[in-house]
């Protein structure tokens, strides 16, 4: 009896200690929908196209100028059993966001079905983004747009604050929201919109051109016209003297009528 008691309690502390052990590896697991070429994690749901493209453009401009930072969004209904800070850094070190030598990545964390949001920063950025910081920083930008389940503007206006954050850390102007935006490329330069260019070209050339018409047909219309002549010769009595052209028409100018001869003597 002893010995089966001895032996029930080792399988106990043995499946315990599996259980214990597992825990992590099950964090690990459930992190999911991650790429080292996007910056987007939508497990959620919860992120428009646009927003996604917003987000995207802000990361890439930030690596190409600010040393290889970066800013994730990873989404999800729920963290299961793991605190919300223990769940954000497992995404953080599956990801590898920002650069390996500066550690400079940023991961914001939106678990919907638990209402709780999270941001880590890399070893990298920790001195910019301290705890009451990160936590003003987050309350300003998602905070309200949290309350009203409007995510995705919530995304929108942190990724914008922790990015400009950033550019002040690396000493570098650029209006990430016009990036963003698709307003300017990685670079901050204003992207021209070629399409609306040509269009506007078409429109002014089609204005000339109607002006133009409506000048030509003015000035016909307004062209003084001579008085027309008498449609056919007129006479006026007498013998058909010699005819004379006018304009209009030719007009015959009558003799004078002879004199009588003179009477006899």
């Amino acid at each position: 009896m002893k010995i089966l008691t001895r032996t029930a309690a080792a399988v106990l502390a043995a499946v315990t200690a599996a259980a214990v052990w597992a825990v992590p590896a099950a964090a690990a697991a459930s992190v999911q929908g991650i790429s080292s070429t996007s910056c987007i994690a939508d497990n959620a749901n919860i992120l428009s196209r646009d927003t996604e493209t917003y987000i995207t453009n802000i990361s890439v401009a930030l690596q190409e100028n600010c040393s290889g930072a970066q800013i994730g969004v990873y989404t999800t209904d729920y963290v299961g059993n793991n605190t919300m800070e223990g769940y954000a850094y497992e995404v953080f070190q599956a990801w590898g966001l920002g650069s390996a030598d500066q550690d400079n990545g940023m991961v914001l964390l939106m678990a919907t079905g638990d209402d709780n949001y999270w941001a880590t920063p890399g070893e990298g950025l920790e001195s910019a983004f301290s705890g009451n910081v990160l936590s003003d920083l987050l309350y300003d930008n998602l905070e309200a747009s949290w309350a009203k389940q409007d995510y995705d503007t919530g995304a929108r206006k942190t990724v914008l604050a922790m990015a400009e954050r950033i550019c002040d850390v690396y000493g570098v102007s650029l209006d990430m929201d016009a990036i963003g935006s698709g307003l300017a490329d990685s670079s901050g330069r204003i992207v021209e919109n070629t399409q609306s260019r040509s269009n506007g070209g078409a429109v002014l050339t089609l204005i000339l051109l109607t002006i133009i018409i409506a000048v030509i047909v003015i000035a016909i219309l307004k062209t003084p016209r001579g008085p027309r002549g008498p449609q056919g010769p007129t006479y006026t009595g007498g013998r058909r003297g010699p005819n004379v052209f006018f304009f209009g028409g030719p007009v015959y100018r009558p003799r004078r009528p002879r004199r009588p001869p003179p009477p006899p003597p």
